[in-house]
């Protein structure tokens, strides 16, 4: 008979972007209270943990390894890729292709050597796995980062668990996931048995919601909804990033502009302009083809993603070309419906979105680029439905009694009054649904939603961004991020404790 030590043995994983220093502590508790024999870490700088001997540990620097960089390795030691493993592996060549796109904010990179990376990172973790007999890889948020999309996938090929964390659009709650495709099970099967329970209820109030998602819950219902608190953050633009550097360490202000006078400097300088060159010509192209939008005309709301982001690599899938989804919508909806296309507050780097993109966009009949400027309140007040990757305007409409278009994986997806789209035929099926029969999600809906994150979501975060604005202390993140991931652990019966 096999024990259960037998059936999950010690657990020997790799353990990523844990770089918060309560994240830290996270991973300390966890070695302390599961049978670990092994751990890879993936994070900016090195940390040894007590709960696992150092000769058991192995450590990448992030900032190396993204651009291919494997210190002290000698690659005739590790296996060559054979025919099965790479076209095993087709789909996620794809996403990595993308995901490299998040290191061009100051130069391109050319395709022979995202082409070379990807192969080189692909053949370093297929060996690295099997060498080091890796059970389990964990990722503080979702993995979307280079290499960790290779990682990923290769665990998901293997049959390796899989374990991250990724936030949501409360305060403070997050959701366990194993899958890009399926972000939120708990939350799932909590809303599933929350719909049943409240089935013949007619009145929203009936759902009761602890303070905190009471608060969301009104924030969302008026016309001009309250954003999550992560985005009203401030983020410093670049010459704003010039002049903090300039008060406060003067000395590498100045040594920086010394080096532009180098050889090197000059081109980075060239390369700069080329830059802002770009985007001037591709904003001013959006501007000169964006109109005040015809509210009284019928209109689905398509507002654009930031990119380069997880919430189009890799959770918006083949949808990360937004193109698509426009091409989309313009061969299903309806003659006389228009689509109102607006761009993201925040500027997209520079390779993600382009003069051409628009070009393309301006071409599609029903499509209108809207003007910046106008609120994108009033376009969601307004509209027929919202289409999204992944986005808040489609979980803020839902609040609004708006369907939804949803052309990626979000914890929302789950929700009536949502439309997953994969193919033609889900389109069309929405649209029948939307434009023909009438159907539109209701409040009753929403607070369930709510109510089904209350009791699924975990009260913590991991991503030190998100943290920056939290209403936990470190303490409480701590605990209950432990508590989080060994319950994990156990439920995938992942190195149990006899």
């Amino acid at each position: 008979m096999t024990s259960q030590s037998d059936a999950h043995p010690p657990i020997r994983a790799i353990v990523a972007r844990f770089t918060w220093p309560p994240a830290q502590a996270v991973i300390e508790n966890v070695l302390q209270k599961r049978p670990f024999v092994y751990a890879a870490f993936i994070a900016e700088k090195p940390h040894v943990y007590s709960g696992l001997a150092e000769d058991a540990q192995d450590f990448f620097a992030s900032s190396e390894i993204r651009g291919c960089k494997y210190q002290g390795i000698d690659w005739s030691t590790i296996a060559p890729l054979d025919t099965e493993i790479i076209e095993a592996m087709r789909d996620t060549e794809d996403v990595f292709m993308d995901t490299v796109s998040r290191l061009e904010w100051k130069r391109d990179i050319p395709y022979a050597v995202r082409k070379r990376w990807y192969l080189q990172h692909l053949r370093f973790w297929n060996d690295y796995l099997t060498r080091h007999t890796i059970n389990l890889f964990l990722s503080a948020w979702i993995p979307h980062e280079v290499p960790d999309v290779i990682l990923y996938r290769l665990c998901r090929f293997r049959g390796i668990p899989t374990l991250y964390f990724h936030t949501t659009l409360v305060q403070d709650i997050s959701f366990a996931a194993s899958t890009w495709e399926d972000p939120a099970p708990r939350f799932h099967e909590a809303y599933e048995k929350l719909s049943a329970e409240f089935a013949q209820t007619t009145a929203p109030e009936d759902v009761s919601l602890e303070p905190l998602f009471e608060e969301r819950y009104q924030s969302l219902i008026i016309e001009k909804a309250e954003r999550p608190a992560v985005e009203k953050m401030h983020r410093n633009k670049e010459l704003e990033r010039v002049k903090s550097l300039l008060k406060c360490n003067p000395p590498k202000f100045f040594w920086n502009g010394i080096r532009y006078l180098s050889p090197s400097g000059i081109s980075r300088l060239y390369g700069i302009l080329q830059r802002r060159s770009v985007i001037r010509d591709r904003d001013a192209y959006y501007t000169a083809h964006a109109v005040r939008p015809d509210m009284n005309r019928e209109f689905v709301y398509l507002p654009l993603h930031f990119q380069p982001e997880a919430s189009t690599t890799p959770m918006a899938g083949v949808f990360t070309d937004q193109l698509l989804i426009a091409q989309m919508l313009n061969a299903c909806l309806p003659d006389t419906v228009l689509i109102y296309l607006k761009e993201h507050p925040r500027q997209s780097s520079w390779t993600k979105r382009t003069k051409r993109d628009y070009e393309q966009l301006v071409a599609i009949e029903k499509v209108r680029l809207i003007a910046r400027d106008v609120d994108t309140f009033a376009l969601r007040e307004k509209c027929k439905a919202v289409a999204t990757c992944t986005g808040t305007a489609g979980f803020e409409a839902l609040f609004r009694n708006k369907p939804v278009f949803l052309f990626g994986s979000r914890f929302y997806q789950y929700v009536r009054g949502v439309f997953r789209i994969r193919t033609t035929e889900d389109c069309q099926k929405a649209v029948q649904t939307i434009f023909t029969e009438g159907v539109t999600p209701n409040l009753i809906d929403a607070r369930i939603l709510l109510k089904a994150m209350e009791q699924s979501g975990v009260r913590a975060l991991l991503h030190p961004l998100h943290a920056q604005i939290s209403n936990l202390n470190e303490a409480e993140h701590i605990a209950n991020n432990t508590k989080a991931i060994l319950e994990e652990l156990d439920a995938h019966q992942i190195g149990s404790v006899t």
